[in-house]
């Protein structure tokens, strides 16, 4: 059964890459296919005009809409569907994760609440069948719930940019997302967290307690396996480091809470946790927490001492 819309919703899928071509096409049919469908579903493309005309003829039949980034990067594409689109709420999902059939319907239910700016929902990896697993505690590495995340509606700080939505015009009033986060090209995150700058405009805007986790809307995220090795994990965390370091130029040092939190009740004791296993998995886990966590300290750290950019007087 398809579900009434009571306010008018925009889906938003950002595309850079002919190689995610099969998992787009997945992406907007699981979108189409739920029990909520949008009043309109747009494809912003960044800088590929071969992907773009292909999208637009693959997806014909399904009355999405195929634009160009207006700009460059993430940020950049997700702003230009926002100023693109007219709807009440606007909805963000990854070119590489698929929706379950309530994932929109759970997602907009929250908005009853006149109180309610944006909201998030759980985000489940979807393992390359050659990719070896990653602790729980680490699932951030690949755009996924981590350990530590509520199993309840609660308000949070910001959700995961793969599973997101907000009211149009809240994010237009703080002006979009910040176009100096975002990552550009399919780069490693060289400066992510888009979604953490917005909706930290947006709590700063409108109150600590606007943001909702709502973990019965679902989407699945393709994980593919060089995302699961030792490289990738040490360059990724690098990346988040530098990023948060930038984030906490930019917005002070309250935008790290909830990263602090994170680090003293869930990874470091998860690390310590698996080493008392005492066995080969667990050692490794263990590793792998506490490698992540110490160049995710030293991108950090490096960013705060040595790079420009950023309002220092934000310290």
């Amino acid at each position: 059964m398809i579900l009434p819309v009571t306010q008018s919703i925009t889906v938003v899928v950002c595309a850079y890459t002919m190689k995610r071509l099969g998992l787009t096409l997945k992406c907007v049919r699981s979108v189409w296919a739920g029990t909520l469908r949008p009043s309109q579903l747009v494809i912003v493309v960044d800088n590929n005009p071969e992907l773009e005309e292909l999208l637009r003829e693959r997806t014909k039949d399904t009355s999405s809409q195929v634009i160009s980034n207006s700009g460059r990067g993430v940020a950049d594409a997700r702003t230009t569907a926002v100023t693109h689109c007219s709807s009440d709420l606007v909805a963000f999902i990854d070119d590489d994760a698929w929706a379950e059939p309530n994932w929109l319907a759970e997602l907009a239910s929250v908005f009853e609440s006149a109180d309610v700016i944006g909201a998030g929902g759980r985000v489940v990896p979807e393992w390359d069948h050659d990719a070896s697993r990653i602790p729980a505690e680490l699932l951030w590495l690949v755009g996924a719930t981590y350990k530590g995340h509520p199993d309840r509606p609660v308000t949070i700080t910001r959700p995961i940019g793969a599973n997101m939505i907000a009211r149009r015009d809240a994010v237009i009033d703080v002006g979009g997302f910040p176009s100096d986060f975002g990552v550009r090209g399919g780069m490693t995150k060289s400066r992510g967290n888009e979604e953490l700058a917005l909706f930290t405009c947006l709590t700063e805007r409108f109150g600590p307690d606007c943001i909702m986790y709502i973990p019965t809307a679902v989407v699945h995220h393709f994980v593919p396996a060089d995302r699961t090795t030792w490289r990738y994990l040490v360059s990724r965390s690098w990346a988040e480091g530098t990023s948060k370091g930038y984030a906490r130029q930019r917005f002070g040092r309250r935008v790290m809470t909830y990263d602090s939190s994170y680090v003293r009740e869930t990874l470091v004791p998860g690390a310590f946790l698996y080493l008392r296993g005492a066995n080969p998995y667990g050692l490794r886990s263990a590793a792998m927490c506490l490698t992540s966590l110490a160049v995710t300290v030293a991108g950090y750290s490096w960013q705060l001492a040595f790079a420009r950019g950023g309002d220092r007087r934000a310290f």
